[in-house]
């Protein structure tokens, strides 16, 4: 056998693609408000959002769009389209429409009633959101191996009938609008689900009088793999695998912008339910247009025709999935998590493994598309608690899974193209930490991953647009160990990622803005004596309002300080985490463990406002240092010999720290701090970039 297999058609025509600088693919990024979706194709290099309506179609297709027939109703176009889908699923009824969910909004709404479920071997994002809006409830059956990407199943995808008895014994079927059998499970991996698991399901809902649908959006594909599988059909071909799968089914949702590779189309198809398919018929010409064009044009329903026919071609699939399959095997070679056994249209990076610094309701998924496209111009999908969307009361929705999606079009990209991607990946993972979460500003009730718009995560506070300048950035990109943040466009109110009680379970950073306006969160620090009304400094309050540290945790213990000037201030602030003996220490900032300690509120403990505790409230902070423990002690050296030269007086030092000596009682006034001025900002520059060297 030949080491490499070539590809089972030739190029007739191709696409110029042009990869935009990087600084131009961030101001994309700005543009769409971090939301993938919302980017222009001409700023996308290689595109992986997904294999529907983009891929290439054969010459024959395309001779086929010359012959369509326009008649607006009676068009042969349909009438060959209807022949070629009856033969392939054995159903009499056949409706046309424009695309998949066009299928749900005309079907679904006839079939459930409010309050009832859906089963499903997950329900993808459009069939879920069509439940919701009937005021049904999707439920989704799948084995936990299904979402454990390290075992190897064949078929991963089925719908577990142990859980699918289990509710009907305990529930009855009464309230089961429907059970649907996606295939191949795009949700977990564009994984295959088995003859055997299509049979055991038909079963189960016969036996208790429930429709059975397919989503047959990648039908064929799904049928290679029963093919390459499942002894039973090795001897068989496609269309014989294809024809015994829908036989079990009742009703059959297609969106053929997949498998049969048409820009456009869609269908409903139904078994032998007649009053079905006339309540279907009726309900669509008022949306969809005629029963016999559903939304489509001549040509395309001729190409839809042709597109199906070639959709059983076994050297077509095969090829097809061994290029996915390839990209996989560059990825796992590498160590990059990705869902196994790799599926057939797409890669499933492992975004909860390769970020788990990032919870799923900052859609960890979605900062490594963001990141991968930063990098590369590639654009992938998320596939995670982004696009899963919130609960029916509102809730943050989370996803079992975290996937970012690699969805490679049909005939579109070469093996040198899914190079680049694999290498690309590896690249973006090598540099995982320095990824950010997201959060939303703007989000719609259904499908917000269409029309959200997010801010990026930098350093505890979220940036977009409006809240970056040059100068930041290039300082943000050339010493990413700190990082600083413009704080003139934060909003008044503390953002809720401050909320102590939720975040840090009562306690804190120091105090993030000097706001007149703002309070201290449940849990914050307490704030030490000022020195000329210029100089503080803030400590954890451990005992509910003393202002000295705990002795157990004082080794571990730095402080954060800020000056005040005619210059912009600088705040500096670490983490805080539980060591092995149970101690509380500052980390070196690469995770947030919560200290124990009831710390409480501290303008109930000393009876006066917080803003009482502020040195001069009406100055602002305006700009962020954060770095680790290290640097910090090095940058608070820094600012006391800055301060020093100014004064020519020995301020407070790291061993007077080190030793739990309150900065209160130990520092002098800096009268000169005042006219400091720009001097004394450039000075700090300077000195973080030695202590960047140093570090």
């Amino acid at each position: 056998m030949a080491k490499y297999e070539p590809e089972p058609f030739k190029i007739k025509a191709t696409e110029p693609i042009r990869l935009i600088t990087r600084e131009e693919r961030e101001k994309v990024l700005q543009k769409a408000y971090f939301n993938t979706l919302n980017m222009a194709s001409s700023d996308i290099f290689i595109d992986l959002l997904t294999d529907s309506g983009n891929s290439s179609m054969t010459d024959r297709q395309w001779s086929g769009l010359m012959m369509g027939d326009e008649s607006y109703t009676g068009s042969r176009s349909f009438f060959r389209l209807e022949e070629v889908v009856q033969s392939l699923t054995g159903y009499k009824h056949v409706l046309p429409v424009h695309q998949g969910r066009a299928a749900e909004n005309v079907v679904f709404p006839l079939l459930i009633k409010k309050g009832q479920v859906v089963i499903g071997n997950t329900n993808f994002t459009t069939s879920k959101a069509h439940i919701q809006i009937n005021q049904g409830i999707s439920l989704d059956f799948i084995s936990s191996d299904s979402l454990n990407i390290s075992v190897e199943k064949d078929f991963k995808g089925n719908l577990d009938t142990d859980q699918l008895l289990t509710y009907l014994k305990e529930n009855g079927s009464q309230n089961v609008a429907f059970i649907m059998i996606t295939i191949t499970n795009n949700n977990i991996g564009g994984l295959p689900v088995s003859m055997q698991n299509i049979k055991e399901v038909s079963k189960i809902a016969k036996e208790h009088g429930i429709l059975l649908v397919f989503d047959a959006a990648r039908f064929a594909e799904n049928a290679y793999y029963i093919h390459e599988r499942e002894d039973s059909f090795k001897e068989k071909n496609l269309k014989q695998i294809i024809l015994e799968m829908f036989s079990f089914g009742d009703v059959v949702l297609m969106s053929g912008k997949k498998d049969a590779a048409v820009n456009i189309g869609g269908l409903i198809v139904v078994k032998d339910k007649v009053d079905l398919y006339e309540s279907a018929k009726y309900a669509m010409i008022p949306i969809e247009g005629f029963p016999q064009y559903g939304g489509l044009a001549g040509r395309d329903m001729e190409a839809f025709a042709i597109g199906l026919e070639e959709s059983t071609r076994y050297e077509f699939l095969q090829q097809r999935i061994k290029q996915v399959e390839n990209l996989g095997k560059q990825l796992i070679a590498a160590g990059i998590p990705i869902q196994k056994p790799i599926g057939g249209h797409a890669i499933y990076l492992d975004a909860k493994k390769i970020l788990p610094h990032i919870p799923p309701c900052e859609f960890p998924a979605l900062a490594l598309c963001i990141h991968l496209y930063l990098e590369s111009g590639i654009r992938g999908s998320e596939m995670g608690s982004f696009s899963y969307g919130r609960g029916p009361n509102g809730e943050d929705g989370i996803s079992p899974c975290e996937f970012l999606r690699l969805c490679i079009p049909r005939r579109v990209y070469t093996d040198n193209h899914m190079r680049y991607v694999a290498d690309n990946v590896i690249k973006v993972c090598e540099k995982r930490q320095e990824i950010k979460g997201l959060k939303l500003i703007f989000e719609t009730k259904y499908l917000r991953d269409a029309t959200s718009k997010l801010e990026f995560k930098l350093s505890g506070y979220y940036m977009n647009k409006y809240a970056r300048n040059s100068s930041l950035e290039n300082f943000l990109n050339k010493y990413p160990y700190l990082f600083r943040r413009n704080m003139q466009a934060c909003p008044r109110n503390l953002p809720p990622e401050w909320n102590l009680v939720e975040t840090l379970k009562g306690n804190c950073y120091a105090y993030k803005s000097l706001l007149p306006e703002q309070r201290f969160p449940k849990g914050a620090a307490d704030v030490c004596q000022t020195i000329n009304g210029k100089l503080a400094s803030f400590h954890l309050d451990q005992e509910g309002g003393t202002q000295v540290m705990n002795d157990a945790v004082a080794k571990k213990h730095l402080l954060s300080s800020w000056i005040s000037n005619d210059i912009p201030s600088y705040l500096f602030f670490i983490d805080l985490k539980k060591e092995s003996d149970g101690t509380n220490v500052w980390s070196n900032g690469d995770e947030f463990i919560p200290a124990d300690g009831n710390v409480k509120d501290m303008e109930k403990t000393s009876g006066k406002e917080a803003k009482d505790y502020l040195p001069n409230s009406s100055e602002r902070i305006s700009s962020m240092y954060y770095g680790t423990s290290k640097e910090f002690e090095k940058i608070h050296n820094v600012i006391c010999q800055i301060q020093a030269i100014n004064d020519n007086k020995s301020l407070i030092n790291s061993d007077s720290l080190k030793n739990n000596q309150t900065i209160a009682t130990k520092q002098a006034k800096p009268n000169g701090v005042e006219n400091a001025g720009n001097n004394v900002k450039k000075l700090i520059e300077s000195k973080l970039v030695d202590i960047h060297s140093e570090l």
